[in-house]
């Protein structure tokens, strides 16, 4: 079986509409990162599992947490904000078939603006520190073996996508990158101030390798 780790974090207004959509045949997670809104008692009255933690600790914090209670060898992660399409879910699960980590890669053109901007400075961190080239370094679906890679060991914010791209290249993992699907009409954004905290991050650990 191969678990869906979902992080959610007040999102309540698209939140029903995505489990909806979500295909069946999975162990499915729904982590409640604090929320002060009913997005926990949406997903337990649909018969999901709900995990809540205590206060909001950060999107990394939840999918660990979520990881450590699947029963699950596999595990596919993906924002519960219904900006993906869950139907990728699916594609992920056949990608990583033949590697240790698949990395969801969104069509650039796709992104707003703003964010562009983000990924783009993560990139470039990503393949300092690296050596390696990845064409999207943040998005939030992705599937990794258990295994393979010791997802506690990964950070706690929206850092934890990136540094997981780190370590798997650090430990000779086989990573994999297929496209996926991403709508911004619905959905959540990035606070600025937690961009920032990552873009320090990276280059903070850019500069340790120049």
């Amino acid at each position: 079986m191969i678990a869906v780790i979902i992080p959610v974090y007040n999102a309540e207004k698209y939140l029903e509409s995505f489990l909806k959509k979500l295909p069946k045949g999975y162990e499915i997670i729904v982590v409640d990162d604090g929320s002060t809104d009913d997005s926990a008692g949406i997903a337990e009255k649909m018969g999901f599992k709900v995990i809540r933690l205590d206060k909001n600790y950060g999107k990394g914090k939840a999918c660990k947490v979520g990881t450590k209670n699947s029963k699950s060898d596999i595990c596919i992660f993906i924002d519960g904000d219904d900006q993906f399409d869950p139907r990728d879910i699916e594609s992920l699960e056949k990608a990583i078939a033949g590697a240790d980590i698949v990395i969801g890669q969104r069509y650039i053109e796709k992104i707003p603006v703003r964010r562009q901007i983000t990924n783009r400075l993560a990139r470039y961190a990503v393949k300092k520190i690296t050596g390696k080239r990845f064409d999207d370094v943040l998005c939030g679906l992705r599937a990794v073996r258990k295994d393979r890679l010791n997802v506690e060991e990964l950070r706690d914010g929206y850092e934890f996508e990136s540094d997981m791209i780190i370590k798997a290249v650090r430990n000779n993992l086989n990573i994999k990158t297929i496209h996926v699907n991403v709508s911004y009409k619905t959905g959540s954004r990035m606070p600025f101030i937690k961009g920032l905290k990552l873009s320090i991050y990276l280059f903070s650990e850019a500069l340790k390798i120049w």
